[in-house]
Formats: C-alpha cells, sequence, structure tokens
C-alpha cells in the first residue's frame, strides 16, 4: 500500500485516496521540513502556498510533491500515480 502525506486544509483530497486504498497520513506546515520528515512517503501533497512555507521548493528529497491547487481529486490521483511509476 502507497503511503501519502496529505496536507491538514486538504481534507477532501485525503479522504478521496483514503477511500481509493491509499494509507493516508495528514500533515500540517508546522511540521519540520527535513529531508527525513518526507522519506517514510511514497508522495506528498500540498496547497500552492505551503510548497514554498515549507521549503519545498528547494528541498532535496527523492519523496514526489504534488502542488494540488486547482486540481480535482482525479487529478491529484493521476498525478501521484504518474510519479511513483516513473520514481
Amino acid at each position: 500500500m502507497k503511503k501519502i502525506a496529505v496536507e491538514k486544509q486538504l481534507s477532501n483530497i485525503k479522504n478521496y485516496l483514503s477511500n481509493e486504498g491509499y494509507s493516508v497520513e495528514e500533515i500540517d506546515k508546522n511540521i519540520k521540513n527535513t529531508t527525513s520528515s518526507f522519506d517514510k512517503f511514497d508522495a506528498v501533497v500540498l496547497t500552492g502556498q505551503s510548497i514554498n512555507m515549507l521549503g519545498m521548493e528547494d528541498t532535496l528529497t527523492s519523496t514526489p510533491t504534488i502542488n494540488a491547487e486547482g486540481l480535482t481529486q482525479e487529478e491529484v490521483k493521476r498525478q501521484i500515480e504518474s510519479k511513483i511509476t516513473r520514481g
């Protein structure tokens, strides 16, 4: 089962991914931004504003990060699947 981190504000996406069979853990913007914080996940889904706030733009991590801004739940899932498959 793929483990996905989803930002707290994206509860609709969290619920959708859970129903689609993913193991989903909620994170908030206070999470310590270190590479090891995200290594336990197969992907991380964040709001657009949080990517910069968390410093994800320039963080060296191999965990795929999805910007959910403007995307439907299905589009987020497709991006997760695409990035996990490529990785």
